[in-house]
């Protein structure tokens, strides 16, 4: 067994085996309970040397055991999302040869699969090489405040690559893993506050949960490190207030070039809408239309070249990058163009929004109108088009739906896609 996470799992296991490794809502397991675990379950996975095998439970600690224990038997793990039917599932196994003899094979070296969010439509799988992430570390790591020391609380799938990298980061460093099963976000402040917890990973939309039920300030926490998009001044008040402590990094970037820019909370809060500036080792390259390129060594199989999302951008004076958004997040009105996501971070910068979605849907006269899913304790739908007004006509909502809490991927991404099929009529 030479995998390199086998091989640092041991070495953590010698080093410090009473150290916490992992810790949700049935186990506390040290690092030599965790050598012991995947070693054993890496036996399960020997007739699988050399080829992919899929992964598919809603457990996180399922999904880590398996995912390392797979890699020591020589086996690719791919983390499925459970939201996927069996038809998606059947699909993406068979296009990609996971489970069965076929014609597709992973590239040569390459150490485990990822899936896309699939927010928008139907996932892709990409093959990553396990150096990809673990030679990013050494920069990655230093910058998100991640050190031996380190209890990360994270929540939701490892199947979301932001989740995975960042518990792939922290066992790197040999910290400890920290989640739970629970829904409710004032059961993750109970686990934080309990278990010690001194490094967080959460989107946005996560952050916003949990700020909206914390009942203090928070002063143990060390590094806090979140996607950048979707953020609002009332949320980057809230990380300060409640964390006053933590070193907090905004970053930019894709399951399939891993991270692309950072920059600190200080610097978004003096320039609203910004991603930062490119990681070391990473080029960005804005072209006339706006589309952004990425040339980086830390991305998945067939990146080796210079490659864009389609995400948009533009430079400003002192070097960070501005987003403007996705090629395809534009919608056509009328025979005019409107920015979807600009449209949702005008709404979500009123106070009386918790949380909005805004997508396209087709109409007969328009060809597309936008429509919106919010969340809010405040504002019903007629205060929702009153508030909407700040925008051109053009721009405003036609249907409004208020949500509890919005729909989530296994991402912990707004599901796109079940909204447009819940409200395309």
């Amino acid at each position: 067994m030479t995998d390199p996470w086998y091989a640092r799992l041991c070495a953590h296991a010698a080093a410090r085996p009473d150290t916490t490794a992992w810790a949700d809502d049935r186990r506390t397991l040290t690092y030599r309970e965790w050598a012991d675990i995947v070693t054993a379950r890496a036996a399960d996975f020997a007739d699988a040397c050399g080829r992919p095998v899929a992964i598919q439970t809603a457990d996180p600690y399922l999904q880590w055991r398996d995912w390392l224990a797979a890699q020591a038997a020589g086996a690719i793990p791919v983390l499925f999302h459970t939201t996927l039917d069996a038809a998606d599932t059947e699909a993406l196994c068979r296009t990609h040869g996971i489970g069965r003899s076929a014609a597709a094979k992973p590239p040569a070296g390459a150490g485990f699969g990822i899936l896309s969010s699939g927010s928008t439509g139907l996932p892709k799988l990409f093959w990553r090489r396990s150096h990809s992430w673990i030679d990013f570390f050494p920069i990655q790591n230093p910058l998100f405040a991640l050190t031996s020391d380190s209890r990360l609380f994270f929540h939701g799938s490892l199947s979301f690559t932001g989740n995975l990298n960042a518990c792939a980061s922290v066992f790197w460093e040999g910290g400890a893993l920290i989640t739970t099963a629970r829904k409710r976000p004032d059961a993750w402040w109970k686990v934080i506050t309990d278990r010690d917890v001194t490094a967080m990973y959460l989107l946005p939309v996560k952050l916003r949960h949990l700020l909206h039920v914390a009942p203090s300030v928070y002063p143990r926490l060390h590094s806090l490190f979140a996607g950048s998009q979707a953020l609002d001044r009332e949320l980057v008040n809230a990380i300060q207030t409640c964390f006053p402590a933590a070193t907090c990094t905004l970053y930019y970037g894709a399951g399939e070039l891993n991270f692309i820019t950072y920059c600190r909370l200080e610097e978004w809060q003096r320039n609203p809408g910004i991603v930062g500036r490119p990681f070391a080792g990473v080029r960005v390259r804005i072209a006339a239309d706006g589309r952004i390129y990425v040339t980086t060594p830390y991305g998945v199989c067939g990146t080796e070249t210079e490659t864009t999302l389609g995400d948009l951008g533009a430079w400003t004076d002192d070097g960070m990058i501005r987003f403007l958004g996705r090629c395809d997040d534009v919608m056509n009105c009328a025979g005019h163009k409107c920015s979807l996501a600009h449209i949702e971070s005008v709404l979500r910068s009123h106070s009386a929004v918790r949380d909005i979605a805004v997508f396209a849907v087709p109409d007969e006269l328009r060809g597309e109108i936008p429509v919106a899913a919010f969340v809010s304790e405040t504002a019903g739908t007629e205060e929702m088009r009153r508030i909407a007004t700040v925008l051109p006509p053009l721009e405003r909502p036609r249907r409004w739906y208020r949500y509890d809490e919005l729909p989530l991927t296994d991402c912990s991404k707004v599901d796109y896609r079940l909204l447009r099929r819940r409200h395309r009529h």
